[in-house]
């Protein structure tokens, strides 16, 4: 974020608000202000932010970037094998494979 002129002290704040095809638009801005029920993630040493609200409907949703042939940019990817929990007043997603060898 350095790259864009801002201190370390600011975040990626992910939210979904009304609008689009679905009813529904998902938003992304530059933040240096965390609000009182905000859930609080880090990835690649980034922090991203998202309120509560956006939380429920962002819950089991991977954020990717690509920059492959068919275009550049953030995709949002519904991942159903994800656990979610609090530690330590955080929530904290880990990645779990549904994956089974013994099934076929």
């Amino acid at each position: 974020m350095t790259s864009e002129g801002l201190d370390s002290g600011y975040f990626i704040r992910v939210s979904v608000v009304g609008g689009g095809c679905s009813g529904l638009s998902y938003k992304m801005d530059f933040d240096n202000e965390e609000q009182e029920n905000d859930q609080v993630f880090e990835s690649n040493g980034h922090k991203v932010v998202c309120d509560m609200k956006s939380f429920l409907y962002l819950c089991g949703t991977e954020l990717d970037f690509t920059d492959g042939l068919n275009g550049k940019g953030f995709q949002f990817n519904k991942v159903s094998s994800l656990i979610i929990q609090m530690r330590a007043g955080r929530v904290v997603v880990e990645r779990v494979s549904l994956y089974n060898p013994y099934l076929k």
